[in-house]
């Protein structure tokens, strides 16, 4: 996966991260075009590994959907370039 411009992950994320999230909380997401701020909701352990449910604005809508945990990060976990 290429990493867009803007944040480089300090070490590599593991799906333990996301279940240690608090709920509600501040995260960054990885949508299909950029890194966004947003909200978990809700998360899930599922056969796959963990999900969230998160919510974010891209292009000037409301996103809220169900993302894998690689997708999902705590602003603590990254640093600007």
């Amino acid at each position: 996966m290429n990493r867009p411009k803007g944040f480089q992950p300090q070490d590599a994320h593991h799906q333990w991260a996301l279940r240690d999230l608090p709920l509600p909380g501040h995260v960054i997401v990885l949508s299909e075009s950029a890194w966004h701020r947003g909200w978990l909701l809700a998360k899930e352990n599922g056969p796959t590994g963990w999900l969230g449910l998160v919510q974010y604005e891209e292009g000037g809508r409301e996103v809220t959907e169900y993302l894998p945990a690689e997708q999902i990060v705590s602003p603590d976990l990254w640093l600007p370039e």
